[in-house]
């Protein structure tokens, strides 16, 4: 290499120097064949957390690891073959654009590479969060169901995206739509309030939003919502107005459902033969029905604000009842408890309990059934009797059996005897004790209906003297008895041993 060329070389390196270290937020670095460093500087390597003694006299691959030097040496070999190179990349979290390119001499041969690279982070993270904003609003549009339109006030062009056109029930044509069609769609009864307030763009900055109808080709009514803003040129004049459009023909359409269903349950709630209360998480009553209002006794006024469990008689832990909070979280509750009334009655009431039905508000529904409770006691307790009378019964049939030996005997042991015997006196004790055993076995029989009823007729004077001594024996030495026979006979037809029982 000549003289010449050398002065040309450190001309080279004392103009790229010159530029290496003015090149501003970012790295300027010549490299030769072999891939080393031979001139590295710039305000960017820092961001990189190198210096330009960490760089020069080394390959690429000596100091940057493998995934870096990976990706960047083929841009630095297309250099040195004279092709020049530009791309977008990373390291960690710096964003750069690199230039990658050949230097040659004055006759035309490459003599080196260099690569020239500037920290773009901050435009990148700007592109980054204009991105971000433009596909959250479009995923707000898109979520929303939102039409939206721009009407140029100058060219009185209407643009329309495609959900405007699902809107007003049209087959998307273009963008653009013309001024009759959107017209002709308005409600005939809020047309002309609307194309007034079109015709009046606004002067100030703002937006307005209100409700309006319009009206499909097949006669359809849709309920929409629509809000419009200005655009100002830059002139500061309006230019354009700009909105968006919700349906709103479903919500509109399950609000009257909503009041249908609200008036069924009213009418449900008014005239319940059960009592139905709504209380909230306290316990406070906050409605009732007529039927609750009749069995607690009290006024509407009255029964409202009153804590259930005051009324209910429910097991109660701290002023609560014990099972409330599983109440709240299973969501259900049934049970059975006395409710007290004004007129200090009580009365037994069945309820069936839903939590939340709105939040924080549970419904109790409360049937009376203290009259069947009432039955089913009488019914227990007829149940009770048929069966004592069962067991008497089997016990007096058994009994009657070894009274027909007793006195069978008795009666032998009599004749046998003599009427003149002196232990006849006791013998014959002993058979009217037997009698009346067997009197009383008779009544048992029938009263468990294991004897047949056998009718005859019977003076209930003597009937009555006959049981005398059975009757004071039953009511005790403090108390005496009294018999006074009517003096004419007191004849009826009936079954002997009822007739005991009756007495």
């Amino acid at each position: 290499m000549d003289s010449t060329s050398d002065r040309t070389e450190l001309d080279i390196y004392a103009d790229y120097q010159a530029i290496l270290e003015n090149f501003p937020n970012g790295v300027i670095a010549l490299f030769d064949h072999e891939l080393r460093y031979q001139v590295v500087n710039g305000a960017g390597l820092k961001d990189i957390g190198l210096s330009p003694s960490d760089l020069t006299g080394q390959r690429l691959r000596d100091v940057l690891p493998p995934q870096v030097f990976e990706r960047d040496e083929p841009a630095l070999l297309a250099a040195l073959r004279g092709e020049s190179t530009e791309r977008i990349t990373r390291l960690g979290d710096q964003w750069f654009r690199v230039l990658t390119v050949p230097v040659r001499r004055g006759d035309g041969t490459i003599l080196r590479g260099m690569v020239m690279s500037q920290n773009i982070t901050a435009l990148k993270q700007a592109e980054v969060q204009l991105e971000e904003a433009l596909s959250k609003l479009k995923m707000a549009v898109a979520a929303a169901d939102m039409g939206v339109w721009e009407y140029d006030l100058q060219g009185e062009r209407h643009l329309w995206n495609d959900r405007m056109f699902e809107i007003y029930g049209l087959e998307p044509a273009g963008p653009e739509v013309d001024a009759s069609v959107w017209e002709s769609r308005l409600h005939p009864e809020e047309r002309a309030g609307i194309l007034a307030q079109m015709a009046t763009p606004p002067t100030q900055e703002g937006f307005s939003s209100g409700e309006f109808r319009i009206m499909r080709l097949d006669g359809s009514v849709r309920h929409l919502l629509g809000a419009a803003a200005p655009l100002r040129g830059a002139d500061g004049t309006v230019s354009s107005l700009v909105g968006i459009v919700q349906d709103l023909t479903w919500t509109h359409e399950q609000s009257a459902r909503l009041r249908e269903s609200e008036a069924r349950y009213r009418s449900l709630f008014e005239s319940s033969q059960d009592a139905i209360l709504l209380c909230d998480d306290a316990g406070q009553i906050l409605d009732a029905n007529p039927a609750a209002i009749a069995l607690a006794g009290d006024s509407y006024d009255q029964l409202l604000g009153q804590r259930l469990w005051d009324r209910l008689g429910v097991e109660t832990m701290m002023g609560r009842p014990v099972q409330w909070s599983r109440f709240l979280s299973t969501g259900s509750w049934s049970s059975e408890a006395p409710l007290s009334t004004t007129d200090a009655a009580m009365r037994t009431v069945q309820f069936q309990a839903q939590a939340n039905i709105r939040p924080n508000t549970h419904l109790f529904i409360l049937r009376d059934v203290t009259e069947q409770r009432k039955n089913e006691e009488r019914a227990y307790q007829t149940r009770r009797l048929e069966a004592l009378g069962q067991l008497t019964g089997g016990v007096a049939h058994d009994f009657n059996n070894l009274l027909q030996i007793i006195n069978g005997q008795t009666q032998l042991v009599c004749d046998q005897l003599g009427a003149h015997h002196p232990v006849q006196e006791m013998l014959a004790d002993i058979l009217r004790a037997g009698d009346r055993a067997r009197r009383l076995v008779s009544q048992l029989l029938s009263f468990g209906r294991r004897q047949l009823l056998r009718t005859a007729t019977l003076d209930l004077n003597h009937v009555i003297a006959a049981m005398n001594e059975m009757l004071q024996s039953l009511t005790g030495e403090r108390i005496r008895l009294d018999w006074h026979p009517s003096d004419h006979p007191a004849l009826i037809d009936a079954d002997l041993g009822m007739v005991e029982q009756v007495v």
